[in-house]
């Protein structure tokens, strides 16, 4: 076993550690970790290669950094940006899942995971409605290519402006705790234990 539980994330800035979109109580990623490391006895390490505006293409431009780390678990969280952009589902997928086969040959002992993230609220506009169709894209690929699943989109029902309140996007840290922090540790925790 590893001396340490190392987990790398990649995404958009739901994922990406950001004083400007952390509330005065702090980012979900912190908490997170702190309450893994109680499951395990190993150091619990996260690293956070979240990219503002990233889209699935982006995470898959700069997947390398991440894969060279070996980490226990790798978590890829995509779709917000990918809807607004509005590439075609196909190519959403076929994106995912080239970036699951790069993480499978460059880090075949990694345990991947994808995963949703929060409604949008924003104000109108087709991608809006359309981003439970990319999540739904994010389930499929799961499924199809054999990766963990990380599903935090319907864990939110109908989100409120008190929640998502700056952008209709980007969730509080109280919110993001509350709802992501829960779910991530369900996954994580049995890896440790």
């Amino acid at each position: 076993m590893k001396p340490v539980f190392d987990v790398a994330f990649s995404g958009t800035s739901l994922t990406f550690n950001s004083s400007s979109l952390a509330d005065v109580n702090g980012y979900w990623q912190p908490s997170a970790r702190r309450e893994l490391q109680k499951a395990s006895t190993a150091p619990v390490v996260f690293y956070d290669f979240g990219i503002s505006g990233a889209t699935a293409q982006i995470i898959y431009d700069n997947r390398q950094t991440a894969i060279n780390l070996h980490p226990t678990v790798a978590v890829i969280e995509c779709g917000m940006n990918d809807a607004a952009t509005s590439v075609t589902i196909a190519d959403f997928k076929f994106i995912i899942t080239a970036l699951i086969n790069a993480w499978k040959t460059g880090s075949p002992g990694t345990a991947i995971y994808l995963m949703t993230m929060n409604p949008a609220i924003a104000p109108a506009g087709a991608w809006k409605a359309n981003l439970p169709t990319y999540y739904q894209a994010i389930r499929d690929v799961a499924v199809l290519e054999s990766v963990g699943l990380i599903d935090n989109h319907p864990l939110w029902g109908v989100p409120t402006s008190t929640q998502i309140p700056i952008d209709g996007v980007h969730p509080t840290a109280i919110a993001a705790r509350s709802i992501l922090v829960p779910k991530l540790l369900s996954v994580l925790s049995p890896l440790v234990a």
